[in-house]
């Protein structure tokens, strides 16, 4: 393949579209400083797929982009693109039978490169591989930019290497074997994620299985559920239809009581009625005489008030007070009670309706108006008795006063005998002092007890803690020796493991020698030097390659020679070899090998091979047989130290865990301490509350024991005064005048009576015509008017609670005004207690008969009451049938109801959902072994939890899953070994094309140095590992007069050439179809100028490579086939202009 034309847009100082072409032979690159000659590598290294934006000279990619100059924009976009020719079969598929590509890269500003081949699109790995493939590349080594062979010079040898892939062919190589690698961590990655979701899976595979279970056991259970329910609800709607029949009974049978209790409570109320008509004549007398007595009252209590209630008034106050007290509490009571009333009231309001016929409103109204003219009558009676009974009044109010007042000093001496024995009472109930005295000592000894234990614990969780410190210190100092042995044993273990896998395994049909034989740590090499290619032989008769055995030969070694047979244990197959093999020092090998007989050899510990037919192998030459030797022994030897690190990591683990279990210990004790201190500091702080307690209680009876003493003091004191003022009191009433005549007084309560017996009958004569329908809007009236009083009721308390702080002061003005009651008030109290006992007398006899007719009618009411309170219970229990049959009409309804909700069928449909457990012994059980089943069925299911009964679909899914995965995980599997044999096949390739590239370099590389040097010698060396493709490159020359050395020990101008001629001895053995050299003759003077000029002719001549020579020296100039000159027209601008050297000088001969 190669390259035949470079062009160049928008990169970097090329603006204008340019095009190089690429000639076989030597093209020059001439141009001053600065112009952008080295831009041109780059923009070849750039299209080959570079990704270093170091590496062209730029902090960002975007920097190759034209950036602008004085005279002309910056470009948005750079492009490059080489032809290449002679491509077939060399490019990626969709190329692969394309004789000419054209190869591009285009970059836009924010938007990154884009590959391109012949216009199509590709991926950036494409092109470097189809350059690879090439011997070429970015980053190879026949594109030396400046610097280059410095650098090259300096690197280390493993960066060397690349040098060899690149004349292998391997470069490629190399990346597709890092691709496969990739592939290869990405699959066994896979591999292990398909590991662990399988895991996953199976375990949610278990669960839903346990959980599939469950959802069957769930849906019998529901089914069970839904037939016991369905059973209960036909049971409960039977048993309510049966009551429904039930009430419809008794309901009628209520219905006919009431009429019957109605006609009974009629005939009691007219009763009733007569004995108050024959009541009202004596209450007449009464009242006149009453009157009289209130007369005399009212002149008496105005006397006795200033007098008596003077004296008593600061008691009363005291119970006034009280009282108000009381009263708020009970206006409280009373407006709750109203509201819970009106709530009622309104219930009932609701329940009892309107009703408003218009007959018996027409009626109503008659029988009213009838009522007020009989009012009107009894009201003109009741004034005229009034007057008379006023005049009586004032007779009789004298003796009532007297009365009164004797009532109430005997009422006052009552109350203060109460309250001395209410005083005597408390002083009893007062607990003893002793009895305080003891509780209180024991109290304080509680507490002195609590706080030598709160004390104690202190103590005893401060040395537990300092315990688990120490215990701590111990864990921490076991467990570094703990972790360090583990460490060790880790390490040894790792790498037992990593030599079990570089060891290779011994099964198979014909297993090698190496596996049978033991050799003594650090003769390893020595054996593989004796042995060779030979030790991969086996001892197996059937093996193509084989160890037959032969006799020992009686061979004499060397002096200062020991046997290897003494260090080596080997099949008896390999005792004639190893008999002819002693080892010796490196030093004295090439000595004694001069002496050696035939058959016979010498090795060194470190791997040198002095043979008696005069072959001699150096140590450092590869030895695959030692490594696996070395690390044979190494295997052995780590397998005993691991068995003695297991053992040191088992004694050092059981301290760290008795040091762990001990600290563990320690730890639990200090926080059981820990726990037990809030309780003590809990019970210390009770007992000490107790004591304060008990001190504040013995303080308070003391206090409470002076209080009463006083109190009973003041109280004897009230006593001996209440005493005296009851006796004059007494005296007093005793002296009372007698009242007058009654004759017209009760002529005016006749006439009375008789109009209020006129104002009765219109009232019953209207309450006849209504009163079967009055019987309801009677209590719908008193409903409403509860509710009235109960809301007036409600604002009165709101208002009597407000006015009780006024009615305080109000007490205390009458304290004050009871004590300023005049004197003389007491005599004319005297004088009217005598005429108030006549009045009294009197009333009392009118009273007498009063209280023997009211007798009378109070019978004769308790009759019509009673007769009321049946006819109202007859009322109220049919009330109550028809709530019964109300209630199990609704019960009826609820059970349909629920019937509807939870079984979602119709009661009559229960029977059949309840199935074979209506025929059950279920059935036939008492409602509530059916309802106490239907709750342990519930119960079942509530402790079932969340069940999922999409688990048999989920298990089915998960399964599907798991065969898919499993499927999956053998494919990956499967590529995993493809990945490791094609990793290998790649391995082996590389290192067999590596080898065979090297020789050939070595060789080549000799040739060219003695070619530049004129003279002298040069070698190649593989250092650092036996595995080529890991080795190092060391380079060694030898310039004519001097002595051989390494690379870094020339001078510059030999470094150059030696690097030079290792570059072009890569060429030689694969050539590159392009390589550019910037400036590489910069340090070297004019006579290796010449020599350099000199090879490039030669490997012009040899290979098919394609130069482009970039220059400041006229003599290398001077012997290229064509020039570019690189000129720069304007600042930030480079153009190409070309002159073919080759054809002028054609032209100037002709």
């Amino acid at each position: 393949m190669n390259l035949t034309e470079l062009r160049l847009l928008g990169f970097k100082s090329f603006v204008d579209p340019a095009k190089a072409p690429i000639e076989q032979g030597l093209t020059g690159v001439v141009g001053p400083n600065g112009c952008g000659k080295s831009n041109l590598l780059e923009a070849v290294r750039w299209v080959m797929g570079a990704t270093s934006a170091k590496s062209m000279r730029a902090t960002d990619m975007e920097d190759v982009i034209f950036s602008g100059s004085a005279g002309r924009p910056a470009r948005e976009f750079a492009e490059v693109t080489v032809v290449l020719t002679q491509a077939r079969g060399r490019a990626p598929a969709p190329f692969h039978n394309e004789d000419v590509l054209e190869v591009s890269r285009r970059i836009r500003r924010g938007l990154g490169s884009i590959y391109r081949i012949n216009g199509k699109e590709v991926r950036a790995k494409d092109v470097q591989l189809l350059f690879a493939d090439a011997a070429t590349g970015a980053n190879s080594p026949a594109l030396v930019r400046q610097g280059q062979i410095s650098e090259l010079i300096a690197a280390k040898p493993q960066n060397r290497r690349r040098i060899l892939e690149d004349a292998a062919g391997i470069a490629g190589l190399h990346a597709r074997r890092h691709e496969a690698d990739l592939k290869l961590k990405a699959a066994e990655t896979n591999l292990t994620r398909l590991d662990e979701v399988l895991a996953e899976i199976e375990g949610q595979a278990a669960s839903l299985r346990k959980q599939a279970r469950q959802a069957e056991r769930y849906r019998g259970l529901a089914q069970t559920l839904r037939e016991t329910e369905a059973l209960l609800l036909h049971r409960r709607w039977t048993e309510a239809r049966e009551r429904e029949a039930e009430a419809q009974g008794h309901l009628r049978e209520a219905e006919r009581a009431v009429a019957t209790a109605a006609a009974d409570a009629s005939s009691a109320e007219r009763a009733a009625d007569a004995a108050r008509e024959a009541l009202g004549p004596l209450r007449e007398e009464e009242m006149v005489a009453a009157a009289v007595l209130r007369r005399f009252e009212g002149v008496r209590v105005g006397l006795e008030r200033d007098v008596a209630e003077a004296d008593a008034v600061i008691a009363r106050c005291d119970d006034d007070a009280r009282r108000n007290r009381d009263e708020a509490e009970r206006l409280e009571a009373l407006k709750r009670d109203a509201e819970a009333a009106l709530a009622r009231l309104g219930s009932e309001s609701a329940e009892l309706g309107t009703g408003d016929a218009k007959q018996a409103q027409a009626a109503l109204a008659a029988a009213e108006a009838a009522r007020d003219a009989a009012a009107a009558r009894r009201a003109e009676a009741e004034a005229k008795l009034e007057a008379l009974t006023a005049d009586a009044a004032a007779r009789k109010a004298r003796a009532q006063a007297l009365s009164d007042a004797a009532n109430a000093a005997r009422a006052r001496l009552e109350r203060l005998n109460e309250r001395k024995r209410a005083l005597e009472a408390a002083t009893k109930s007062l607990p003893a002092d002793d009895a305080l005295a003891q509780s209180l000592e024991a109290a304080r000894a509680s507490a002195a007890q609590a706080h030598d234990a709160s004390a104690k614990l202190r103590a005893a969780l401060a040395e537990a803690e300092a315990a688990l410190r120490r215990a701590e210190a111990a864990d921490e100092a076991a467990w570094a020796p703990y972790r360090a042995a583990e460490s060790a044993f880790n390490a040894l273990e790792a790498e037992v493991r990593g030599l079990d896998k570089l060891t290779p395994p011994d099964a198979g049909k014909f297993p090698p020698v190496l596996a049978s034989i033991e050799v003594e740590p650090g003769y390893e090499r020595a054996l593989a030097a004796a042995l060779g290619g030979d030790i991969e032989a086996s001892t197996a008769n059937e093996a193509p390659l084989r160890w037959a055995g032969a006799d020992v030969p009686s061979s004499q070694l060397p002096a200062y020679a020991e046997s290897l047979t003494r260090f080596v244990k080997a099949p008896a197959a390999l005792a004639a070899r190893l008999a002819l093999v002693g080892v010796v020092e490196a030093k004295d090998g090439a000595k004694l090998a001069k002496s050696l007989t035939p058959g016979a050899r010498l090795v060194s510990r470190e791997g040198d091979l002095w043979r008696w037919d005069g072959f001699t192998r150096r140590a450092d030459a590869p030895q695959p047989a030692a490594a696996r030797l070395e690390h044979k022994n190494r295997l052995a030897a780590a397998r005993a130290e691991l068995k003695a690190s297991e053992a040191t990591l088992a004694k050092a683990k059981a301290a760290w865990e008795a040091a762990k279990a001990e600290r563990q210990a320690l730890d639990a004790k200090a926080r059981g301490l820990r726990t037990d201190g809030p309780k003590l500091a809990a019970a210390e702080a009770n007992a000490a509350r107790e004591v304060e307690r008990l001190e504040a209680e013995a303080a308070r009876m003391s206090e409470r024991r002076a209080d009463i003493d006083a109190q009973s003091a003041a109280l004897a004191a009230e006593i001996a005064e209440a005493q005296a003022s009851a006796s004059a009191a007494s005296g007093a009433a005793g002296d009372a005048p007698i009242a007058g005549d009654d004759t017209a007084l009760n002529a005016a309560r006749a006439a009375v009576e008789a109009a209020r017996l006129s104002a009765a009958e219109a009232a019953a004569a209207a309450q006849a015509l209504v009163r079967d329908k009055a019987q309801r809007d009677a209590r719908r009236a008193v409903v409403n008017a509860e509710t009235t009083q109960w809301s007036a009721r409600v604002a009165d308390a709101g208002k009597r609670l407000a006015a009780l702080s006024a009615e305080l002061d109000a007490i205390e003005k009458r304290r004050d005004a009871a004590k300023a009651a005049p004197v003389e008030a007491r005599g004319k109290l005297e004088a009217l207690m005598d005429e108030a006992g006549a009045a009294e007398q009197r009333r009392v006899a009118a009273s007498d008969r009063v209280a023997e007719a009211e007798t009378a009618a109070r019978a004769a009411a308790d009759a019509a009451r009673v007769a009321e309170q049946a006819h109202a219970g007859a009322r109220e229990r049919r009330a109550g049938a028809e709530a019964h049959m109300a209630g199990a009409r609704a019960r009826v309804e609820d059970v349909a109801t629920q019937a509807r909700e939870h079984a979602n069928a119709a009661p009559e449909d229960l029977a059949k959902l309840a199935g074979a457990m209506m025929t059950g012994a279920l059935a036939q059980a008492p409602i509530g072994d059916v309802e106490r089943r239907l709750d342990r069925l519930k119960a079942e299911r509530d402790a079932a939890g969340p069940v999922n009964l999409r688990a048999e679909e989920e298990l089915t899914e998960a399964q599907e899953r798991i065969d898919t995965l499993t499927r999956e995980k053998d494919d990956v599997a499967q590529a995993v070994t493809k990945l490791r044999r094609a990793i290998t096949t790649l391995n082996n390739e590389g290192r067999a094309r590596l080898l065979k590239a090297f020789e050939q370099v070595d060789a080549h590389f000799a040739q060219l140095f003695a070619t530049l040097f004129e003279g002298g010698q040069a070698a190649l060396k593989l250092t650092e590992s036996e595995d080529p493709l890991e080795a190092g490159l060391e380079i060694f020359a030898q310039p004519p007069g001097k002595r051989l050395t390494n690379l870094s020990l020339l001078s510059g101008g030999e470094q150059a050439l030696t690097a030079t001629a290792l570059i072009f001895a890569v060429f030689l053995a694969n050539p590159a179809p392009l390589c550019v050299l910037d400036e590489v003759d910069a340090p070297l003077d004019d006579a290796n100028v010449d020599r350099f000029c000199r090879l490039l002719e030669e490997m012009k001549r040899l290979t098919t490579t394609r130069f482009i020579v970039i220059t400041h020296n006229p003599v290398t100039m001077s012997r290229m086939d064509r020039l570019y000159g690189v000129t720069m027209p304007e600042q930030g601008m480079s153009q190409l202009v070309s002159v073919d050297l080759g054809r002028a000088q054609a032209l100037a001969a002709e």
